[in-house]
């Protein structure tokens, strides 16, 4: 056997780490450039207040918290996502902006990789094939995100939606984890891991919460079926989850902000309707021609991974390929849903991140069970398979399809999150940008009770946000810019 055969999955393992690993420098490198907006201001400016006054850590958490009780009742149920918005980085000065970016970067992929090779190392049993899944699913998941301005690189907007969404991953891996653990001691420390970040997932965004939800009582619902001993343990942080999940939805702050959108927002049914019109007309938009690279790459792993040898722990069985389809699809339409029913749209752009990654996941996922389904009506001399020698025309036919993917996008940037963030690092226009936004900072603690800005001349899409300051000193993005730093009003003059 040459060497290559014999360490030929820790080889695959290797090179797809180094390709995960490159692929996020220009990622991290592009956040050191992020700058605070909007909502980035409104959530921490009281915090700021109270840090100036007396810098302790006491004292930022107890504001933190009164954040958190004043929003609650005045605008928003979400109280984790509000008390992690109230500790907006640059709280301390904004020199500490990409910390907060840099934390959430590593929080996708860090909950990315360990939902997904905990999936594979649960179900398959085979730990260097999950490790090698995880890293190109990971990877593929952080390239083809869907919008790195909105997702990633504001704090605010990110936070609610890319972070917390991650850490329902984090969350779903350990369940799984108490769910196919060996020691009582394991589940005993897993399970209140899980009760702690059910609390914070229950906290979040509604999609996030509604799709959290749903998968932890799916997994319950198969506990029990399979008569898992790790599923009781799992009751309480269930408990606790619906019981935070309520007082999300129920919180008095909801009605006040529904008054905003009660002409236009859906009704239950209604919003069911509407999401799966999205589900329909959206598919396209945040799969495309693209998403056969992945696809490809992953057939000759999954087929591997699906072959039946002695030291397999448990035979699978896949039964109704066509159902766990639909029931895929239904599930990805949820992500719609809640934006329906609270605000009368499918959702804005950092919702459709969440939305897309769990598309995403799904579509890995249902390939894997569609080829074992195929794989289980072949018979056994066809079932065997070369160990990864597919691999290389993979990766062949994958690379193709990816440059002519790429040469035909019309937003070459945008499309691929490295290229996109190596592109403004590069260019030199990350950094105009922020020199320029040092240059305001600087401005506006100088200047009086009224000021008056220029429109920015640099403004790299990712780090830019389209209606960053207005003309109007009263618009929302102005008023809470003004109050962070002080003024009665900050405008833009007239381009």
């Amino acid at each position: 056997m040459s060497l290559y055969k014999k360490h030929e999955t820790k080889l695959h393992i290797l090179l797809w780490g180094l390709i995960l690993l490159a692929s996020l420098l220009p990622v991290y490198r592009l956040a050191m450039y992020a700058t605070p907006y909007y909502d980035d201001y409104s959530f921490a400016k009281t915090v700021k207040i109270m840090w100036e006054e007396n810098p302790t850590i006491k004292t930022v958490i107890a504001e933190a918290l009164w954040v958190v009780q004043n929003v609650f009742t005045s605008w928003q149920g979400t109280y984790s996502s509000v008390f992690f918005m109230a500790l907006m980085p640059a709280t301390f000065g904004n020199q500490y902006y990409f910390v907060g970016i840099f934390a959430i970067i590593t929080m996708l992929v860090a909950g990315t990789f360990f939902f997904v090779y905990t999936i594979c190392a649960c179900f398959v049993k085979k730990r260097d094939y999950a490790i090698l899944v995880a890293q190109i699913a990971t990877f593929f998941i952080i390239q083809y995100y869907y919008s790195a301005q909105q997702g990633i690189y504001w704090y605010n907007g990110s936070l609610h939606y890319t972070f917390m969404h991650s850490l329902m991953f984090v969350m779903l891996g350990v369940v799984l984890r108490v769910l196919f653990a060996e020691k009582t001691s394991s589940k005993i420390v897993l399970s209140v891991v899980y009760a702690i970040l059910a609390f914070l997932v229950a906290g979040s965004n509604f999609v996030t919460a509604l799709q959290g939800i749903l998968l932890v009582l799916l997994l319950l619902i198969y506990g029990f079926f399979k008569n898992r001993k790790g599923t009781l343990p799992l009751i309480p942080g269930t408990v606790i989850y619906i019981a935070g999940m309520l007082a999300n939805m129920l919180a008095p702050g909801n009605e006040r902000r529904a008054v905003w959108y009660e002409t236009v927002a859906k009704g239950p049914f209604e919003s069911i309707i509407w999401s799966f019109k999205s589900g329909f007309e959206l598919f396209g938009q945040f799969t495309g021609f693209r998403m056969l690279v992945p696809m490809i790459i992953l057939l000759p792993v999954f087929w591997k991974m699906l072959e039946t040898d002695e030291d397999s722990k448990a035979k699978q069985k896949f039964i109704l390929p066509g159902v766990v389809t639909l029931l895929s699809f239904c599930f990805f339409c949820t992500g719609f849903t809640p934006s329906y029913y609270g605000m009368g749209h499918a959702g804005l752009a950092r919702t459709f991140c969440s939305i897309k990654v769990t598309l995403m996941l799904l579509i890995f996922i249902n390939e894997y069970y569609w080829i074992g389904w195929i794989k289980s009506k072949m018979s056994e001399e066809n079932k065997a398979g070369k160990i990864l020698g597919a691999l290389i025309p993979a990766y062949a036919v994958a690379a193709v399809v990816m440059v002519v993917s790429f040469a035909f996008s019309i937003n070459q940037a945008g499309q691929y999150l490295s290229y996109g963030a190596y592109y403004y690092v590069h260019t030199g226009e990350a950094l105009n940008y922020y020199n320029e936004q040092q240059a305001r900072d600087e401005l506006i603690k100088a200047s009086g009770d009224v000021v008056e800005l220029s429109p920015l001349v640099w403004r790299p899409w990712f780090l830019c946000k389209k209606e960053e300051l207005s003309t109007n000193p009263e618009a929302e993005q102005n008023r809470a810019m003004a109050e962070w730093y002080g003024k009665s009003q900050i405008y833009l003059s007239e381009e």
